[in-house]
């Protein structure tokens, strides 16, 4: 008798799955058998381990942070694209450490990332590495600068640069502060002094100093010591009599000398006075008239502000009244 087609429809599904199992069977037996062969045919690998401080304690410096960890392994083909894209870290945790000289051992197991599983480390260079841990602190030193340049003309510099303050405290780790004795804030520019008390703004950044170091505070103010040139000259110039005008009969007077010699003094910030910038004057008033006999009065010179009245000679004027009035002579 024939086969109906239920059966007919079982039959075949049933072949279907039983060789699709057999199919998948198949490929895991393969994989695992590429594993086993791949497994078996080893090379040797050399990989590099940049060291990485991890809770390094705060306001200190590590000395020897730098390490390369040189690292020999053989693996399989299957692990060798892994091990040849990755990058690799010895992470060393520092948490907790106390400041000071230190050797730790290497842990492989600190690498980052992991080695796949099945990859044998043969070797490792170093196997220890040592560091020391530098604690900050801050300290003063005195400040410096360079004066460079040429001063203006009237100006004459007598002394060095004084600075305000004159030490800066500086803050870092112990073994960069051992070699800074002073702080330089590098150079100022005799022309941009205009006078004594001209003061100048020097800033600590600009400072050639350690980045691991900071500076306080930012800004110092310099003063250079210096005076301003002078020069004098020696006038001879009329003396004028300085008479006020009262009601009466005039009287008439005699003087002498006619003229005097006066010294002056300038600063070479300022134009040289001419001999017509100096006036010598007497005053001359009406209660000095009725004093009896000659009179001696002052000689006052005056000029531009910026002149100095060194000396006047004679420094008096002498005065006498005549009998005869149209006798009128210095």
């Amino acid at each position: 008798m024939a086969p109906s087609k239920e059966n007919s429809s079982g039959l075949v599904k049933n072949f279907f799955v039983t060789q699709f199992s057999m199919f998948v069977l198949s490929l895991v037996l393969a994989f695992i058998l590429w594993l086993t062969v791949s497994g078996q045919d080893t090379t040797v690998y050399d990989l590099t381990a940049t060291l990485e401080l991890t809770n390094q304690p705060p306001n200190t410096e590590v000395e020897n942070k730098t390490l390369a960890i040189n690292i020999r392994v053989e693996a399989n083909k299957a692990h060798s694209r892994l091990l040849e894209v990755n990058k690799y870290f010895y992470r060393q945790n520092l948490a907790n450490i106390e400041p000071g000289p230190h050797t730790v051992a290497v842990n492989i197991a600190n690498l980052s990332p992991t080695l796949p599983r099945g990859v044998k480390v043969t070797r490792f260079d170093p196997m220890d590495f040592t560091f020391h841990v530098y604690p900050y602190e801050t300290k003063e030193v005195p400040v410096t600068v360079e004066l460079v340049g040429q001063a203006p003309n009237y100006l004459e510099i007598t002394g060095p640069a004084i600075i305000e303050p004159k030490v800066a405290r500086i803050t870092g780790p112990t073994n960069h502060l051992e070699v800074i004795n002073s702080l330089s804030l590098g150079t100022a520019r005799l022309s941009e002094i205009r006078g004594p008390d001209t003061i100048l703004t020097l800033s600590s950044t600009s400072a050639p100093i350690d980045r691991n170091v900071t500076v306080e505070p930012k800004v110092f103010r310099a003063r250079v010591a210096s005076v301003l040139k002078e020069e004098s000259e020696v006038f001879v110039n009329p003396v004028l009599l300085d008479t006020p005008i009262w009601n009466g009969a005039p009287t008439p007077l005699s003087f002498r000398p006619g003229v005097a010699k006066v010294k002056v003094s300038w600063t070479l910030d300022h134009p040289a006075p001419k001999s017509e910038d100096i006036k010598l004057t007497v005053r001359l008033t009406q209660e000095d008239l009725a004093h009896p006999g000659n009179l001696r009065l002052p000689i006052n010179p005056t000029g531009p502000n910026w002149v100095k009245i060194v000396k006047v000679e004679p420094s008096h004027l002498v005065i006498s009244k005549v009998r005869r009035p149209d006798i009128l002579k210095p």
